[in-house]
């Protein structure tokens, strides 16, 4: 019974993580292409990490999941 229900918690676990990281890859796409952001980039905004590196990191998660 206790294998049954630890398996289960993994698997409520995998959903909730794999529900994550989609809504952070969606709300990833809104920031790259927000006005704000746009702006920021063309008046010389320039991190170290950008966005592409964030959503490489949730692609590299996803596959994990």
């Amino acid at each position: 019974m206790k294998t049954t229900q630890n398996k289960s918690q993994v698997e409520t676990e995998t959903q909730d993580l794999q529900s994550l990281l989609t809504s952070a890859s969606l709300l990833l796409d809104e920031i790259a292409s927000h006005p704000h952001y746009k702006r920021l980039l063309t008046n010389g905004y320039s991190p170290d990490l950008n966005i592409a590196d964030a959503q490489t990191a949730i692609s590299y998660l996803e596959a994990e999941v």
